[in-house]
């Protein structure tokens, strides 16, 4: 391809990614007011991670025409207007997926937080819900029912900081595209290694507590079970006992 056809094709892509970059600015803008809401309890979680998911995912075209305006840029030369506009770029970019990985780690924390205030209200249902049984079962299968529906909501919270892992993954790929451009610059390169790493492990470590949450709640309901069960045992054999007392006095 001759020079001619080079500059244009890194005059389009610059047009894209700085489009792009002004998309990703104003969607994480938005963003943050909607995590805030998720903060004080006006937006659920699944909302804010779907609104996560979805700036994840314009970052995969942006990787993509970033690589191929390192190529093009390249190609031209070290020194051209192009190659410096570029760089620009870059540094842009790069600040935009800073901002990203802030959040999932915000994301993540919000999660986390909301997830231990549901376990807790939950441990109080179930201790609640124990001694309506053991005074006559009132409420017994509205209150299975209950048991069920937060097994199933915790159970919603583990996939969704699966999801989550998953798009700083992505996230990742990005970096990975934008530290090989800037790889003269070092310790910016082993900056963004460390922390891209940090995320990973504290979004992964997210996931296990929420996945031991699920097991303690199912584990938290079949001991409630067993109790009811015994409860029923107990109270059959004290009836066969009042029976066989009263059939032997009459």
């Amino acid at each position: 391809m001759n020079k001619m056809a080079l500059t244009g094709v890194a005059s389009n892509e610059m047009n894209t990614i700085e489009q792009s970059i002004q998309r990703i600015k104003h969607d994480l803008d938005q963003f943050e007011e909607i995590l805030k809401r998720a903060e004080s309890g006006h937006a659920t979680v699944s909302f804010l991670n779907e609104k996560y998911h979805a700036i994840i995912l314009s970052t995969k075209d942006l990787s993509q025409h970033l690589r191929s305006l390192r190529s093009a840029s390249h190609s031209l030369g070290e020194s051209s207007e192009t190659r410096v506009r570029a760089r620009q770029l870059h540094e842009q970019a790069m600040a935009q997926t800073t901002r990203i990985q802030r959040f999932g780690r915000e994301v993540q924390r919000v999660s986390e937080s909301l997830a231990h205030a549901a376990a807790m209200q939950g441990d109080r249902s179930a201790v609640g819900g124990g001694s309506a049984d053991l005074m006559g079962f009132e409420g017994g299968p509205a209150q299975q029912q209950q048991v069920v529906l937060q097994i199933e909501s915790e159970e919603q919270r583990a996939r969704e900081m699966e999801a989550l892992e998953s798009d700083i993954v992505l996230v990742n790929e990005l970096f990975t595209t934008l530290a090989t451009y800037v790889h003269d610059q070092g310790e910016l390169v082993d900056s963004i290694e460390a922390n891209t790493e940090a995320a990973y492990v504290q979004v992964a470590s997210g996931v296990q507590q929420l996945n031991s949450a699920v097991v303690h709640r199912k584990s938290a309901r079949r001991r409630k079970c067993i109790c009811a069960l015994i409860f029923i045992v107990l109270i059959v054999i004290i009836g066969l006992i009042i029976g066989l007392s009263l059939r032997s006095n009459s």
